[in-house]
């Protein structure tokens, strides 16, 4: 059975998504081949995101998922984002070709709320949440490290900076699109 994992993001405003696109979609179709894992056909199937919490393969908790975020987001007001620089985030050989994003007080403060209604139901690595949570948006994912530094070097990326306005329960089925489940404005 294909994994269905059920993300909780920052969305991106249809001008960033789109830029994000141009930029993503070439990388995929020259390096995808590439990959480690997952799909190798060279076709993005996601969508350019910022993750708050990624819970793993848990569609059917996707409606108590939303339940119990959304008190928490009606609270939350809009905030800026800002960009910093591509890197490559390397593990046990593979690299994820990312934009790291500046780790502000809301961003921080969003995420830990939304893991405190959520962490029962979290199944993922606990390295990434709380103090240690590093916002970004994946480029391409599990590439050889070689490659993720050519990659890196082959993007313009320029500033990427916008308010979020938006936060999103993401379901992603393998081998199939992304899609949004539920979105909530802030």
């Amino acid at each position: 059975m294909a994994r269905a994992n059920v993300t909780v993001t920052v969305c991106l405003p249809d001008k960033i998504e789109k830029q994000f696109f141009k930029i993503i979609n070439p990388v995929f179709k020259g390096f995808g081949k590439y990959r480690l894992k997952n799909n190798k056909v060279g076709i993005y199937y996601n969508i350019p995101h910022i993750t708050l919490l990624s819970l793993g393969d848990c569609l059917e908790k996707r409606e108590e998922i939303t339940k119990r975020i959304e008190p928490v987001l009606k609270n939350i007001k809009p905030f800026n984002i800002e960009s910093k620089e591509l890197a490559c985030f390397t593990n046990e050989g593979e690299c994820h070709v990312v934009v790291e994003i500046k780790r502000t007080k809301e961003l921080l403060d969003l995420h830990k709320k939304v893991y405190a209604v959520l962490a029962d139901l979290f199944e993922g690595d606990k390295q990434f949440v709380l103090d240690n949570f590093c916002p970004h948006i994946t480029i391409i994912s599990s590439v050889p490290v070689e490659l993720g530094e050519k990659i890196k070097t082959q993007i313009n990326l320029g500033k990427l900076d916008f308010v979020a306005t938006q936060v999103g329960v993401k379901t992603k089925i393998q081998g199939d699109h992304a899609k949004y489940y539920k979105l909530f404005e802030l």
